[in-house]
Parts: C-alpha cells; structure tokens; sequence
C-alpha cells in the first residue's frame, strides 16, 4: 500500500480513532489491537474497535493513492508518533507484509503490520429504519456525563442513562440515591440503559464540536438499551467521524426520578 495524504488529515484519522483499539495484544483476537487503514482513491479510511466500542473515520479529501488497500497497524505505536498536524505537510505511508513506513519531510517512522482479518467494520451500525434518533449538544452532553462519572468509583465506571422526551439524563451506578443530571435534547421516546462512562467520553470528545446527533436501536419494552449507541455530529463537513458504543449487560434500569411514576 502507498498513499500520500495530508498532516492534518492523519492528524485527525489518528485522534478519533486509535483510542478505541485494545491496548493489549490478544493473539486471539490481533486485529482488536490495530487501526484499520481502509484506502481507495475516493476514500480514506481509519477504523478501531477492542470489541466494546469502535471508531471510524472517513475522508474524501486529502490523501491521493492509485489503487484500493487495507492494511493493520498497531495502534500503540501509532498513539506515541508525533506527527506534523499542518495542513501544507504531506505524509507518506508505504506499507508491506511487516511493516509500515511513515514519513514526512523531517522524520521517518516504523509501524509493526497486523497480520489479521478486519471484521465488517459498516455491518454494526445500527440499521437507520426501526431506530430511535436524538439531538443535543456536545458540550452539554459531556458536561452531564462527566458530571455523573464524578460520582461513579474506580472499580465502577458505569452509569445509567436515560432519554426521555425533552431531555436526557445521566446518574452513576454505583450512588444508593439517584441524583440524575439532565440535559435538554430533542427526543420523543423513552429509553434506558448502561454504559460505561470512560467508554462514552472518548466517543464524544472525538467528535467536533457542535450539535450532535445520538441513534439507538429501541429495545422492547421495560428491557434497557442492548445495542451500541451510535453517536455522530450533525453537520459533517469534509470527514466523517462516528463512534460506537456497546452498552453494559445489565438485567434493569430503575426509574428516573422526577419524570417516572
């Protein structure tokens, strides 16, 4: 594989990205351990997952390559490169069997190549028909999420998550008494579930700032949230960024105080 593209576009494929692949090597599972490249002259691509969330990126400018390639590359190593983030640098990336070679003008860099199968990756998000779509901001969603997992303790991240029509609210797990923190939303389904907090803050700190939007399969009644929820901005201009997020096998949610009889 070579492709030439952009700094600052890498800079971007790399930051939404390479957090949600597993840090530590599973040999069962190596993939889960990489940043899926998935290039065409149309399209750049960059994927993660460690199989609790995954991350895709995508940009139709920026890059140039004559033909269509996929390769794996080790995502730890990838995290610690310190690359040029302007957007007059160019990158080049020429990959083979073992080994990816990354430079620019100034410095080279050796990536070790996944050898491995990519599961598909476009198969997972939650189908459009038959789903439930919510509206809000991103730094008012964060701020409530954040707001809760103060709350939570190490050994339990997870908070409870509800929608309601209007708003949206978060409470950690793990408090006796529920102090939800709410946040206004345009939404006009009732929903619940677990997920863990850590896993949802990186989601949304990847996605740009503004409006965003949040999809979620609607689970049978009185059971919580079972599929990842999908979070996404609004207005994508140039890249697109979407996250996944798997929520926590949990038998109940219980009411949401104030809005729940």
């Amino acid at each position: 594989m070579r492709v030439a593209i952009r700094a600052d576009v890498f800079y971007r494929a790399l930051k939404t990205t390479v957090f949600a692949a597993s840090r530590d090597f599973d040999p069962r599972r190596p993939a889960f351990s990489g940043v899926l490249l998935d290039v065409s002259p149309m399209t750049f691509r960059a994927v993660a997952t460690d199989g609790y969330r995954l991350a895709y990126f995508a940009s139709s400018d920026g890059h140039d390559c004559q033909e269509t390639a996929t390769v794996i590359l080790l995502a730890r190593e990838l995290a610690e490169l310190k690359l040029p983030r302007a957007s007059n640098v160019i990158i080049e990336i020429a990959a083979n069997d073992t080994e990816a070679v990354i430079q620019h003008e100034k410095a080279g860099f050796s990536v070790p190549v996944i050898q491995a199968r990519y599961p598909n990756y476009l198969g997972v998000f939650p189908p459009m028909q038959g789903s439930v779509t919510l509206h809000c901001e991103k730094a008012e969603f964060l701020r409530a999420l954040m707001d809760a997992r103060w709350d939570t303790t190490r050994q339990n991240r997870n908070v409870f998550f509800w929608t309601r029509p209007g708003c949206i609210a978060f409470a950690a797990q793990d408090r006796t008494i529920l102090s939800p923190v709410k946040i206004a939303a345009q939404c006009d389904y009732s929903a619940s579930g677990v997920f863990n907090a850590n896993f949802l803050r990186d989601a949304v700190q990847a996605l740009p700032s503004g409006r965003m939007q949040i999809q979620l399969v609607m689970p049978d009644a009185e059971r919580p949230i079972r599929d990842a929820m999908h979070l996404s901005s609004v207005n994508q201009l140039g890249n697109v960024i979407r996250q996944l997020v798997m929520p926590c096998r949990f038998p109940f949610v219980p009411v949401l105080p104030g809005f729940d009889a």
